[in-house]
């Protein structure tokens, strides 16, 4: 297959099934690095660890369910990680578990990202300051959208939300320098993640997703699973290729979304105004405001969310699993 068909397959892909970019702390190759230095340990294990770490994103463009706002799925699967958790009993489960885990928006990797960074963005997080950061740098050079896109009329809200999966994209692609074999990392993962993964979801909330989902919350959370999967095994295939084309293939899905988003807020874009080179610039200018910190804030993101599991005892070993049955 030529380089640029494979671009645009996977630019496709990515299209139908990638997890929508949003304020949905770090990408999934931060959230695969994180899990992949938490235990080391090969195999079907560390497979189930990478993929649990990514699976709580799993409804997030399931726009047809009730996934934002109090007591909607996107709270239940970052807030309350820990009830996956309670519900493992093998070791994959546990493995699963850990990862899923390590996700998490109040003791997990997210947190850093969202709401108070280590190394970078104290108090707010690392994304959110970074976002910031580029907000302040587009706007210095007269390059920000309500600029560029002048007369239209661009929310705040939506300015910011675009910047933001600029931002977490760049992150990623940051992330292949740090870890070139993290995109064949995620996609083996997704493909070799236990079976045992939808029905262990829906043990661990089962009350929850019927209150949400109604009776068919088993057969629904499998088909979202499912669509998830398939889209982190493209999204890591994707991320197998040379940077230049990574970048090529994000900046037309980002494109595509942004526009599609503006539509959302009532700004449709211009006839014959082409955003691919507008985005390829702004992730130009993401990974040069993240390159020189990210991998210190990621190192650190690692030790803190070892450190939180470790408190709560939250180990795929069973030597861990054991010491949790004894606390409890």
């Amino acid at each position: 297959m030529k380089r640029y068909e494979l671009i645009v397959l996977l630019t496709l892909a990515l299209a139908l099934a990638l997890v929508a970019p949003s304020a949905y702390g770090w990408g999934a190759a931060t959230h695969t690095v994180v899990a992949d230095r938490l235990e080391k340990q090969g195999g079907a294990r560390n497979a189930d660890e990478i993929y649990g770490s990514c699976a709580p994103d799993m409804f997030n463009t399931a726009f047809d369910l009730p996934v934002f706002g109090p007591g909607g799925l996107y709270e239940l699967t970052h807030d309350h990680a820990e009830q996956i958790w309670d519900a493992a009993r093998t070791g994959r489960e546990r493995s699963l578990a850990v990862g899923f885990c390590s996700h998490s928006d109040v003791f997990g990797a997210d947190h850093t990202a969202h709401h108070d960074g280590i190394t970078y963005g104290a108090g707010e997080g690392y994304v959110i300051a970074k976002v910031d950061d580029m907000r302040d740098v587009l706007a210095a050079i007269g390059y920000d959208l309500p600029t560029v896109l002048y007369p239209l009329s661009i929310p705040s809200d939506a300015e910011e939300e675009i910047y933001h999966s600029i931002i977490e994209y760049a992150l990623d692609v940051l992330t292949t320098r740090i870890d070139p074999a993290v995109g064949a990392k995620l996609a083996d993962a997704a493909r070799q993640r236990s079976d045992r993964f939808p029905a262990l979801f829906v043990e661990a909330y089962g009350d929850e997703l019927e209150d949400l989902l109604g009776s068919n919350a088993a057969a629904i959370v499998e088909v979202v699973e499912e669509e998830f999967r398939q889209g982190m095994i493209e999204y890591g295939t994707l991320l197998t290729l040379d940077e230049e084309d990574i970048l090529a293939a994000l900046s037309l899905y980002i494109a595509d979304f942004a526009s599609g988003y503006l539509a959302l807020w009532g700004v449709e874009l211009p006839d014959g105004f082409d955003p691919v080179p507008l985005i390829a610039f702004y992730l130009d200018v993401a990974m040069d405001l993240c390159a020189a910190d990210y991998e210190a804030e990621l190192e650190a993101t690692v030790e803190a969310v070892a450190g939180e599991l470790d408190d709560r005892d939250i180990h795929s070993s069973a030597a861990g699993a054991r010491a949790r049955r004894h606390r409890r």
